[in-house]
């Protein structure tokens, strides 16, 4: 049933239910339509009670409150209708804009895991070079910490027969995974013999981490010195300063 059709209905009702009622308050108000008339000399009171204009006074303010308090809750409710469910219930509603680039975020990732599979998928098809290049390209998308991009590189890494390469990326990924797990000491070690190892562009990777898990387990020094060693790599100038104060800070006895 249309919204203005049940206004209308519940607008009827209101109005007959306000018949009694009108009679009553018109009734109680006897003193002050006596004050009116002995006030304003205007006719008020007869001989069988309030005058027939007092009636229709107190009916007509009965029907504007009436009908604005209809109103007003019609309103509420088209509004509440043409809000969010979590706004419906009480709870802060998420912007249009937060809902939309939420949607567009599960969307790509969908779209990402899906071009994902049909490159395993086609890895019998493709040559071993173009498998490779199509997975870097691929995990290039991700952020450069991203557990999953390491993980997929070196599967792809591991399925060419390039075990030697998958290996660093799958021990950095375990020794990373210890520290988030809250098990400090058991990736130290691990990642000091992966730090060790011919270097690559997982250096910088492996520092950080090493540099997190020797904060953790209390070798504070160590990890400072592991960071700034890290940092003077990329530096332009004073970068042979800063690697010997790196130095100097791990052989320096902490007090």
């Amino acid at each position: 049933m249309p919204r203005w059709i049940k206004f209308l209905i519940a607008g009827v009702a209101l109005a007959l239910a306000a018949v009694p009622a009108t009679f009553i308050v018109t009734l109680l108000l006897y003193p002050f339509w006596s004050w009116v008339e002995a006030t304003y000399r205007i006719e008020s009171i007869g001989h069988s009670g309030p005058a027939d204009w007092c009636f229709i006074v107190v009916y007509g303010v009965f029907l504007v409150l009436l009908l604005l308090l209809l109103w007003c809750g019609w309103r509420h409710r088209v509004i509440r209708s043409k809000l969010p469910r979590r706004a419906a219930k009480g709870m802060p509603a998420v912007p249009r804009r937060t809902i939309a680039m939420k949607r567009t975020s599960m969307e790509q990732r969908m779209e990402w895991e899906q071009r994902l599979a049909d490159l395993w998928a086609s890895i019998d098809q493709l040559s071993e070079q173009a498998f490779l290049s199509k997975m870097e390209f691929l995990v290039a998308e991700l952020p450069p910490d991203s557990a999953v991009a390491a993980f997929e590189r070196a599967g792809s890494f591991d399925s060419t027969g390039h075990s030697d390469l998958a290996v660093p990326l799958y021990r950095n990924q375990m020794a990373s995974s210890f520290h988030n797990l809250g098990q400090a000491s058991e990736s130290v070690p691990l990642l000091m013999a992966e730090r060790e190892r011919q270097s690559d562009d997982l250096d910088d990777a492996v520092s950080a981490a090493l540099a997190l898990a020797l904060v953790d387990v209390g070798r504070e020094r160590e990890a400072v010195s592991i960071a700034v060693t890290a940092l003077s790599r990329q530096m332009t100038r004073c970068r042979r300063s800063m690697a010997n104060y790196a130095r100097l800070i791990s052989d320096r006895p902490s007090s």
